[in-house]
């Protein structure tokens, strides 16, 4: 199956089978078949990978199945935060924009926002409004706004620092 080929010790492998993942996840009709049976935890297993592509597209995989609200909390709770902040502060700017969709979908879960508060994503989201790079300015921005949707966050993210590149951008 798709998952075992995911386990593949050949990169090649390991890339197409995740390419092909990705892609049934951000179908509506196939997401939740991608996500079921292992699909997930073999994204969230590929998005710490040695091969950048393979960590690109399991960040893309990742991103699609989080259109599906359960899914979202599932991410969190199979451990797919760590591996996204990772690449959000890689110095790769699409692995950031891809891990930064990613986030922006799990945060529009409100059930999220203490783990992903808790892992440091403030800071990271703070820093990531300053980056050259529109996109990951305008993804960082999201992920914010949608962590600030929870009143419980709008201390931190003002104590961190969040006020003044929010105004600036």
């Amino acid at each position: 199956s798709l998952v075992i080929l995911c386990e593949s010790p050949d990169v090649d492998c390991c890339r197409y089978a995740i390419m092909t993942l990705t892609n049934l996840a951000a179908n509506h009709e196939t997401r939740n078949e991608a996500t079921r049976g292992g699909g997930l935890q073999a994204a969230i297993k590929l998005a710490r990978n040695e091969d950048l592509d393979v960590r690109r597209y399991a960040s893309i995989c990742l991103c699609n199945m989080a259109n599906n609200p359960t899914t979202q909390v599932q991410v969190v709770v199979h451990g797919g935060l760590p591996p996204l902040l990772e690449l959000a502060t890689s110095k790769d700017v699409d692995s950031q924009r891809h891990s930064l969709m990613a986030l922006a979908n799990l945060s529009a879960n409100e059930s999220n926002h203490s783990s992903m508060v808790g892992k440091g994503l403030i800071k990271i989201l703070i820093g990531l409004t300053q980056s050259p790079d529109p996109d990951v300015r305008e993804y960082a921005t999201f992920v914010l706004a949608n962590l600030s949707s929870n009143p419980q966050n709008l201390n931190s993210i003002g104590k961190a620092g969040g006020i003044t590149p929010l105004i600036s951008l």
